[in-house]
């Protein structure tokens, strides 16, 4: 049997439609119930929202409360003391 006709079978069976049906209204219910038991809601909301384009932003970090640091080169990281396979800014 092809996908089309079991899809169309499905679409065609009263007690899935039944069952999909209240899946799908005690989802709706339960999500708006759970919506209302966090306070401020849509500020948090907001605050996801903008973390979440931030970090796919171009240019992320103007956005920040800090500057990014100065990129370093390996040289001038190795003449600083810092050694490859320690933290950065680590001495060994």
């Amino acid at each position: 049997m092809h996908f089309r006709q079991r899809a169309s079978r499905r679409l065609d069976d009263a007690v899935l439609q039944a069952n999909l049906r209240a899946a799908r209204l005690k989802f709706v219910d339960g999500r708006a119930r759970a919506i209302g038991d966090i306070p401020d809601f849509e500020a948090l909301r907001e605050a996801g929202r903008r973390i979440r384009v931030l970090g796919l932003a171009p240019e992320w970090t103007s956005g920040r409360d800090f500057p990014a640091p100065e990129p370093r080169t390996f040289r001038e990281r190795w003449q600083a003391g810092e050694r490859p396979g320690t933290p950065y800014g680590a001495r060994p």
